[in-house]
């Protein structure tokens, strides 16, 4: 995949969180919510590194697919060995960077809201055993949801609408062109799309878009956005979803990196747990495994605040 620079995507998948009740809110400027906003921004930095090694191994490419396959550092037989060995040397670089416990003081995984989901083969969202399975579930390029399979996709996308668009093969100069344009605007504007989540969540005076004090959807860019994060938005986004050349590409690739972002923000700042009736509940659980964790009350038979007479919902009546 010849590129001027590859697209990128966020760390959540494509599916969006249910928003609509109150799960889990930090107050303002304590440790948890410090490490938070800290894990925010090492989860941006290792999805645009990794964005980069692709980038710098699809250099040697000759068509607009993938060539270069972050999930496991392969490339095809035959590749530019020198650029194969740095590829995989640049992967485990932007691995070591994610290190969710780097600023860790008093809070820990449950304290954060339990993001991530480290059973996607099991429906709703199961919680990590705690932050180093974390850290090893978004670094796994066997994670659906996770940036090293999500990139490789969203390239894959790039170069079908640029085929379509130019109606010329994978190889043609027209169509990675094509891909070039529209691969480096969507990164761009994924980046500022990034920007104005992490201002919008991290805001409690209601200044860049008031996320801090609740989980409502005001700093989702396929949410009803705030006015403020809505502005932010036309800055930092619109300009480069404009200059997209293959129409497929703004609006079914472009709609996809916003539904990513928008879903890793709400899993890492907004954590609800669709396994449950009510998102209130069950933020730090896994409701139905028979055993009380996190915020449940009971579960199952593990139901000592209420014998007997725990809701499906993992609360006492």
């Amino acid at each position: 995949m010849k590129l001027g620079r590859i697209a990128i995507c966020g760390l959540a998948g494509v599916v969006m969180f249910s928003m609509s009740a109150q799960a889990f809110v930090i107050t303002a400027k304590t440790d948890a919510q410090k490490h938070r906003k800290d894990i925010g921004k090492q989860l941006a930095k290792h999805t645009f590194c990794l964005a980069k090694a692709a980038l710098t191994c699809e250099k040697k490419g000759t068509t607009s697919d993938p060539e270069c396959d972050l999930t496991d550092g392969s490339t095809p037989v035959g590749y530019d060995a020198k650029a194969a060995a740095k590829f995989v040397a640049a992967i485990s670089k932007c691995d070591t960077k994610f290190l969710p416990s780097k600023k860790q003081k008093t809070s820990d995984y449950d304290q954060i809201g339990c993001p991530g989901d480290c059973d996607s083969g099991s429906a709703g969202t199961q919680r990590c055993t705690d932050l180093n399975a974390y850290e090893a579930n978004v670094e796994s390029g066997a994670n659906p949801a996770g940036a090293k399979v999500q990139i490789g996709a969203l390239g894959t996308l790039i170069s079908g609408q640029c085929q379509a668009f130019t109606g010329l093969p994978a190889g043609s100069a027209a169509t990675i062109d094509c891909a070039k344009n529209d691969a480096g605007r969507l990164n761009k504007a994924a980046k500022g799309l990034n920007k104005c989540i992490e201002l919008c969540e991290n805001d409690y005076k209601n200044k860049k878009g008031n996320g801090g004090p609740d989980d409502g959807d005001q700093c989702q860019a396929t949410g009803t956005p705030a006015a403020a994060f809505a502005t932010c938005l036309t800055k930092k986004r619109d300009k480069q979803i404009a200059k997209i050349l293959a129409p497929g590409n703004a609006s079914l690739v472009a709609g996809l990196v916003d539904s990513a972002l928008d879903g890793a923000a709400a899993d890492l700042f907004n954590k609800n747990d669709p396994e449950t009736p009510d998102p209130d509940v069950n933020v730090c659980g896994t409701c139905g495994d028979g055993t009380r964790e996190g915020t449940e009350e009971c579960d199952g038979g593990d139901d000592a605040a209420c014998p007997g007479s725990c809701n499906a919902n993992c609360t006492c009546p």
